[in-house]
């Protein structure tokens, strides 16, 4: 542009850089637009999956319901002990939901994955801390869940560029609600579950005692958009006190185990030998009565196809208490105690008071024949002292 002004005279050089300098600028504003520039510029959220530690499993998103544009990206953070999935469309047939997975990045850092709407995008099992991304290519409203937390779902709404969309700070509110409703529910549902517990007393005296594996609630709608619930990952009641003899029934909700591991053995051991799966720990039941040289586990109760055993019990015959867990959450502090106390010895009571013998009981006798003899006397007495006053009043 300086050697061709240098040939056309001053007025015209002026005009010509002024217009190619408007030129440039008509240019960049154009690139800037059609680059994203700040007006559409695309938008990185960040959300949670799960809530809670140790125990207590809040099987939700933080938060479920999510307006984003075209362009934007939705990172996904599990934030529980209780892993998750994120899951847009369905998984293969075949394929295992925990482990297929459509990102490549190693964890936690997954990685990002692009979404029109159509296909399957899934984290596969995602633990505390993982974080995957979806870039959402198409507007529309797409659902996604956890593959192995039915009721777990939400939402994400993707508008056209340029329409309104939620910005982190509304996200982060809705996160807030839910993990507020979720965590709220912890002691109402302990309460309500230890409520449950009863006891059959049987013919011998002994009990059956149902109890659980576990508490939840059902799936519902969340403060924050989308559906879930809560789950305690604990024996209810950790603790059950029983008579020698009494039998203990657990009742499952969702997928444990109850183990009981013998003398010199760990869970780790266990584990080990089925290949490094709590899931593929074999049931074992030795015997109906509890001996703590055996290992007795359940295995992992409804964890198959319909008809999968839902419950486990056993008897203890002898005194002690006897530690126990579940294979699957016992890392995350899931375990119990039943504790059995001795007979004691009963006071006499008429019933089982010794066999005096008698005529009145077939074989010759019985533990009631005494108070009949009692009530033969007495009459007979009566019969003697009537007869003597009948004597005297004729001798009058």
């Amino acid at each position: 542009m300086r050697t061709l002004s240098r040939y056309l005279p001053k007025s015209t050089g002026a005009i010509l850089r002024s217009t190619i300098g408007l030129g440039l600028l008509a240019l960049a504003i154009t690139l800037g637009v059609g680059s994203g520039g700040n007006a559409s510029a695309a938008t990185s959220f960040t959300v949670g999956a799960g809530v809670g530690s140790g125990t207590i499993a809040g099987n939700v998103y933080a938060p479920g319901d999510i307006t984003v544009n075209v362009g934007d990206t939705v990172t996904w953070t599990v934030q529980s002990d209780e892993p998750h999935t994120v899951t847009f469309g369905q998984v293969p047939t075949g394929e295992d939901p925990t482990e297929f997975s459509t990102f490549t990045g190693a964890p936690p850092n997954l990685g990002t994955n692009t979404y029109d709407g159509t296909g399957v995008v899934s984290t596969g099992l995602a633990f505390n801390g993982f974080s995957a991304g979806v870039n959402f290519t198409a507007p529309g409203d797409y659902g996604f869940g956890c593959e192995i937390h039915p009721g777990m779902n939400g939402t994400v709404h993707v508008k056209p560029a340029g329409e309104t969309a939620e910005t982190q700070a509304q996200l982060d509110a809705k996160a807030t609600q839910t993990k507020n409703a979720i965590l709220a529910q912890v002691d109402p549902l302990t309460a309500a579950t230890v409520a449950d517990v009863t006891s059959d007393t049987r013919s011998d005296g002994t009990k059956l005692w149902h109890i659980f594996t576990n508490a939840i609630t059902d799936p519902a709608g969340q403060p924050g958009g989308g559906t879930g619930y809560l789950e305690l990952l604990r024996f209810m009641p950790p603790t059950l006190q029983i008579g020698a003899g009494d039998t203990v029934e657990w009742k499952a909700t969702s997928v444990h185990t109850v183990t009981f591991v013998a003398a010199g053995q760990t869970p780790d051991d266990l584990i080990g030998a089925a290949g490094g799966s709590p899931f593929a720990v074999p049931p074992s039941k030795p015997s109906e009565n509890y001996d703590p040289a055996q290992t007795y586990n359940s295995g992992a109760l409804l964890a198959g196809p319909p008809g999968t055993p839902d419950s486990f019990t056993l008897t203890f015959p002898t005194a002690g208490t006897y530690n126990y867990l579940c294979l699957i959450h016992g890392p995350f502090g899931q375990t119990g105690a039943i504790t059995v106390a001795a007979k004691t010895a009963a006071s006499p009571t008429p019933g089982s008071l010794p066999n005096t013998g008698g005529p009145l009981e077939d074989g010759g006798g019985g533990s009631a024949s005494w108070v009949l003899w009692i009530a033969l006397g007495i009459a007979a007495l009566a019969v003697a002292g009537g007869a003597g006053l009948a004597s005297r009043r004729l001798r009058k």
